[in-house]
């Protein structure tokens, strides 16, 4: 099959009765989802065949808010999840192993780049900022978004 075929689809939302789906990342044969879960933020694990098989609670300091994570990234180690002006890197199990401030005050945008070694960091608005796993900005990119969000 050709790379960016589409293969498949769910409505996490509903499988999961949850309307503040943020971000998933696939690990392992598992889908690791961020959901706002009624104010009390979690990641959500699923099967293949899109089964809640787990869940634990998104760190501390994001209890309470609605959305909880924006996005999630995986570098093989860690979950990345950002929250707001912080960037956390935890464990499979929801252990916070890393918690760093970025330069804007609220992030909606984060990837693993495995060529730089560095994540990713954005808002919707903002240009790219390259962080390393301990939060050193190292690399900047501009878009040209031509009046695109």
């Amino acid at each position: 099959m050709d790379e960016w075929t589409f293969r498949r689809s769910f409505n996490a939302g509903q499988v999961l009765d949850d309307t503040r789906i943020q971000g998933v990342v696939f690990i392992d044969n598992r889908f690791f989802v961020a959901g706002g879960n009624d104010r009390e933020p979690a990641i959500y694990i699923l099967n293949r065949e899109f089964e809640l098989i787990n869940q634990f609670n998104q760190p501390e300091a994001i209890q309470g808010d609605q959305r909880g994570f924006r996005d999630l990234a995986w570098d093989g180690e860690l979950l990345w999840g950002s929250h707001q002006d912080r960037v956390y890197g935890i464990t499979l199990e929801g252990e916070v192993v890393h918690e760093w401030e970025t330069e804007y005050h609220y992030t909606s945008g984060i990837a693993y780049d495995t060529d730089r070694d560095v994540l990713w960091i954005t808002y919707t608005t903002n240009d790219l900022i390259a962080y390393t796993r301990e939060g050193e900005r190292v690399d900047s990119l501009m878009i040209n978004r031509q009046g695109l969000r």
